[in-house]
């Protein structure tokens, strides 16, 4: 895909198609999500913004419908092309985390569940999620501690890399 260069700043984005999937399965590609790009700490921001300084921030979340990974940068027009390079390269790591990243994974999955009891406006925002999985966060928190390191790494299969990196735009803003 050709970058435009005329812009102050190229926003990237990409989508990962992967399966309706509910208890476990959901919650593992949370955890696997938030080692992914799920904070300051994830793999996108160590590599992407850390190691090769090509951008403030690169994160990915988990949408719902239709349920994918959804993987957003911006870069300067100059670095884009190296950026998205960047960001397929980490995708492709990614199936590859540690045991220490799921740890760090789960935790930050966990700290998101207390935010939806502690703070009631933050809740409001994920209530189609909470309604997706027909839990409450009491429940969800449960599945997600209950959730291994090995059912992690079997709710790859729920994602579709074949098609993976679909890159879904490149604009100038």
């Amino acid at each position: 895909m050709e970058v435009p260069v005329s812009s102050s700043v190229s926003v990237c984005t990409m989508k990962i198609p992967t399966r309706d999937i509910r208890g476990t399965d959901l919650a593992a590609l949370c955890i696997a999500n938030a080692t992914l790009g799920g904070d300051f700490n994830s793999m996108l921001m160590k590599y992407v913004r850390v190691e090769k300084g090509l951008t403030y921030s690169a994160s990915s979340s988990l949408r719902l419908s239709p349920m994918h990974l959804h993987i957003t940068s911006t870069f300067s027009p100059d670095k884009a092309q190296e950026g998205l390079g960047a960001i397929k390269h980490v995708v492709e790591q990614w199936k590859d985390f540690s045991q220490e990243q799921f740890e760090y994974g789960k935790r930050t999955v966990t700290m998101r569940i207390k935010s939806l009891v502690d703070i009631p406006s933050y809740s409001v925002h994920h209530d189609a999620f909470l309604q997706h999985i027909g839990n409450t966060p009491e429940e969800w928190e449960a599945t997600v501690n209950t959730t291994t390191y090995e059912n992690v790494k079997n709710a790859f299969q729920h994602v579709h890399f074949h098609n993976s990196a679909t890159v879904l735009s490149v604009c100038d803003s």
